[in-house]
């Protein structure tokens, strides 16, 4: 819409703010990260806490590159499944 995502203005407080360049850089390409270097695990964990804050929130979550994929839940360890019981535990804990 603006030309511009949340992530090009994480990247630029980072910068602003004088993060290390290892998260400056995971911030700005936590979309798309590759996970084998440090900037793109660092990516990965934060993309993982992206699509977990959109579900906490309640919301649809309907930006694609919000979410998990297979290749960063590869990544990570993680099997579907456990992210879909993670995400059904926050959808509960945010509607009590």
């Amino acid at each position: 819409m603006f030309g511009f995502s949340h992530a090009d203005v994480g990247g630029l407080l980072a910068e602003r703010w004088n993060l290390a360049s290892v998260l400056r850089e995971a911030i700005l390409h936590h979309h798309g990260v590759d996970s084998h270097d440090e900037p793109g695990a660092v990516g990965t964990l934060l993309r993982a806490a992206n699509t977990l804050a959109h579900y906490a929130a309640g919301s649809k979550c309907s930006y694609k590159p919000d979410l998990m994929d297979g290749p960063a839940l590869d990544s990570l360890g993680m099997e579907r499944d456990r992210l879909r019981e993670i995400i059904d535990n926050l959808r509960s804990v945010s509607m009590s």
